[in-house]
């Protein structure tokens, strides 16, 4: 994986490969989940551990992949990337 931030264009490629199940594994830099109702706190709970989780690494492990910046796609699983509903990320 490229060092430093991904591009746009390869967080879309990024997305697609997760979708294609060719990108197969979360990693402690790349988490997905196909969509959370951020209405609730339990739909809330997950989004701030996963970032905690990449938070939380070891310097010499994070900057591994992408320069130690992590990524949690919402919207896409293996086999589908179906996005996310407009209006439904707030919070209370």
């Amino acid at each position: 994986m490229q060092r430093g931030p991904l591009s746009d264009a390869q967080l879309r490629a990024l997305a697609a490969e997760i979708r294609d199940g060719s990108f197969s594994n979360e990693t402690d830099w790349v988490e997905w989940k196909r969509g959370h109702d951020f209405a609730t706190a339990q739909g809330r709970f997950p989004l701030p551990k996963n970032i905690l989780g990449m938070a939380n690494r070891m310097p010499e492990a994070a900057r591994r992949n992408c320069g130690g910046h992590g990524y949690v796609l919402i919207g896409v699983e293996h086999g589908s990337m179906p996005g996310v509903t407009p209006g439904r990320c707030r919070t209370a």
